[in-house]
């Protein structure tokens, strides 16, 4: 210690992992948060009606493979 204040702070890699992890989910819900705050409801429209202007159906989702990295 260098006057009285500690000078590191020693965790485990498991610890430390958590401690990132949990950092990144406040941000993320942090900025969800400004953009739901910012939402203009009357702009939204449903799901369906975005697949349909997109030109997307049920069979299209169903037969696409989607992998998610976390």
């Amino acid at each position: 210690m260098t006057n009285t204040h500690p000078e590191c702070v020693l965790i485990s890699l498991e610890q430390n992992e958590t401690l990132v992890d949990n950092f990144s989910d406040y941000q993320l819900l942090t900025e969800a948060d400004k953009r739901m705050a910012g939402n203009n409801d009357d702009e939204n429209i449903s799901h369906e009606v975005m697949m349909d202007r997109l030109g997307i159906t049920r069979e299209d989702l169903d037969a696409t493979y989607v992998e998610i990295e976390i």
